[in-house]
């Protein structure tokens, strides 16, 4: 095999080892990225975790709070239907004994924290309300299209939860019949106002959910949630909540969840819409939550917190993005290193490269039999062979940084010598070459001058610029 094609071979495995490296880097790089974003996924999973623990425990406080709360109003209308003076109310109608149930009525609300109590009569007319000084009083309303009224009508204890069509606040009713022997005479009542409780657990690092067996949110944290409903509802179902006038023409929509996925069997991760405003515009942020969920069975109603994830997916996102900055950082530095080890080759290739070249000139000038001077870009000798010594017939390493003109002169009959690089160029281009033949002689002799043939070309080498001058003698 000759040596270009062993040359060629070689060329050939050197440039298919660099792109398999290629691959092979790039391959590296992408198997970080993978790890790190699926170290992140475990990151957050096991921060998720934490907060599922510590969340778990608040929906159960939060649970117990609201069930003990409400549980102390279920018996109070019983208590007031055994009362003798709401039936005696119910039954005389005096006024007097109405004026001072109203009294009795507004006292025990005072003492309990009730938010309303009130007695109907079997139409479901309200004869007497703990709110009677109140301009939102129910004294002479008619709640018999009430779900609670027509319970207890029927003998059975009444419960009920809907937005107030008088007092326009929502709230929980309990209700009970009035029996004067086994007749039934009238009904108590006693709303409790929820309101407090949302009060109470608000500016917490949570949300809180109250939802109603529709899955319409009845109570929240968040006021803008209130009525949005959490699933889909059909059109009776939409139609058999307007009749009740449980919402009191509150128009039920759906809560913009966009993202919902189940974490693990007792959570979820949703990603919910909210308009909130920023410097006075209004924007669109999506909020992502972890949601836990358990049932008020004293209520029917089911309890929801949901815990921010915000903070644990911006702690990610850094996390991700420092290590993912880092990876960069490294494939940059050892690309670098790679490049700068190329670089540092070729350099010593092409310094290699020179000084064969630089040895092959001197061989050549040392052993031609034509005299042979190299100059600098000034024109000035810088090395010469044993030829040209031999033709001047002396030693001429006085001549070394001297120039030209010193060793040759040329004919009165032809061009002046070339003295400065500046003539060189000229001369160059007005013939349209670079090399220039001039007749003349070797003047720094003794003896009598030579005539030769002088002959200059430049030679670009990789640093510098130099000339190579060739003397032919002509005496023959």
């Amino acid at each position: 095999m000759s040596e270009n094609k062993r040359l060629n071979v070689k060329l050939f495995y050197i440039s298919k080892m660099k792109k398999q490296l290629i691959w092979l880097y790039f391959g590296a790089f992408l198997v970080v990225i993978l790890l790190i974003w699926k170290g992140g996924e475990a990151l957050r999973n096991q921060q998720i975790k934490a907060l599922r623990i510590d969340s778990f425990e608040q929906l159960n406080q939060l649970a117990s709070v609201l069930e003990s709360a409400i549980a102390k109003y279920q018996h109070m209308p019983t208590l007031l239907a055994s009362n003798d003076r709401v039936r005696k109310a119910l039954q005389d109608g005096f006024e007097s004994d109405i004026n001072q149930l109203n009294r009795e009525l507004e006292q025990i609300n005072r003492i309990t924290e009730a938010s309303d109590s009130y007695i109907l009569n079997t139409d479901g007319l309200t004869i007497a309300a703990s709110n009677y000084r109140e301009d939102a009083s129910f004294v002479g309303g008619n709640f018999s299209f009430r779900p609670y009224f027509k319970d207890a009508i029927q003998g059975k204890p009444g419960r009920y939860y809907a937005l107030g069509t008088t007092s326009n606040r929502r709230g929980y009713y309990f209700s009970y019949p009035v029996y004067e022997g086994d007749a039934i005479i009238g009904i108590a009542v006693v709303k409790v106002d929820l309101t407090q409780f949302e009060k109470r657990f608000a500016n917490q690092n949570y949300e809180f959910l109250l939802l109603d067996p529709d899955n319409i949110v009845f109570s929240s944290s968040r006021p803008n949630w209130l009525y949005r409903v959490l699933g889909e509802l059909s059109h009776t179902e939409l139609q058999r909540i307007a009749e009740s006038q449980r919402y009191f023409g509150q128009s039920i929509e759906k809560l913009a969840i966009v993202y919902q996925k189940p974490f693990d069997e007792k959570s979820q991760i949703v990603d919910v819409l909210e308009n909130t405003v920023t410097n006075g515009s209004e924007e669109l942020q999506r909020l992502s939550f972890l949601r836990m969920s358990r049932p008020i069975r004293l209520l029917d109603f089911q309890i929801s917190i949901l815990a921010p994830l915000r903070i644990i997916n911006e702690e990610i996102a850094l996390w991700r993005a420092i290590f993912a900055g880092g990876a960069t950082i490294t494939a940059l530095l050892f690309g670098l290193a790679v490049l700068r080890r190329r670089m540092l080759r070729e350099r010593s290739d092409a310094n290699e490269m020179t000084r064969h070249n630089q040895a092959y000139i001197r061989e050549v000038i040392q052993n031609t039999q034509a005299g042979l001077v190299t100059l600098d870009e000034n024109h000035k000798i810088e090395s010469f062979n044993p030829a040209v010594e031999r033709l001047v017939g002396c030693p001429l390493a006085p001549l070394v940084g001297q120039p030209l003109s010193v060793l040759f002169q040329s004919d009165e009959q032809d061009y002046a010598v070339l003295s400065s690089h500046a003539d060189f160029l000229e001369a160059a281009n007005d013939l349209g070459l670079k090399v220039l033949t001039r007749e003349g002689h070797l003047c720094y002799s003794k003896r009598a001058l030579v005539p030769v043939e002088m002959t200059l070309c430049e030679m670009q080498l990789p640093n510098r610029l130099s000339y190579l001058v060739t003397f032919h003698d002509m005496t023959e």
